[in-house]
């Protein structure tokens, strides 16, 4: 996994480029878009995403690395 810090408004800027995204988080897999833990917990549930990368990106959030 990896975890990008927007620090300035160039960051930002490039990142909702990407994304069409403005929120955060703005989860990514295999560069493809996936949106927000909203949707990333909705691709897991529907049996869409594999348990090991829910479960990652679970432990972020618990860790606080992820709002």
């Amino acid at each position: 996994h990896e975890i990008k810090v927007v620090e300035n408004d160039d960051d930002f800027n490039s990142l909702h480029e990407r994304s069409n995204y403005s929120s955060f988080p703005q989860i990514f897999i295999d560069d493809k878009f996936i949106g927000g833990y909203s949707e990333l917990a909705e691709l897991h549930a529907s049996g869409k995403l594999s348990s090991k990368w829910f479960i990652k990106l679970h432990l972020l959030k618990v860790m606080g690395l992820m709002p």
